[in-house]
């Protein structure tokens, strides 16, 4: 069985591309997120809506890079560190 992303492509955050969240709960940027469709279920999809994009989930993992979520990050968090 062939495993899918399947990418909106009306928006991108960043330089990332968005894929359809696990359980229809929206979009996200984080494939461990995104959730794995069928082929015929990516291709149902991309029939009912065109900026559905279906990507086989091989490409897709072969070229995802790790990144830092700038929202993520917040100076206050960091431990203090004592004298070396």
């Amino acid at each position: 069985m062939s495993e899918y992303y399947l990418q909106d492509s009306r928006a991108y955050v960043g330089i990332s591309l968005l894929w359809h969240r696990k359980f229809g709960a929206g979009y996200t940027t984080d494939l461990g997120e995104a959730h794995v469709f069928t082929k015929r279920e990516a291709l149902a999809a991309h029939a009912n809506r065109d900026s559905d994009v279906p990507w086989p989930k091989s490409y897709i993992d072969a070229r995802a890079t790790l990144h830092v979520d700038a929202q993520r990050v917040r100076q206050g968090e960091l431990p203090r560190e004592g004298p070396s």
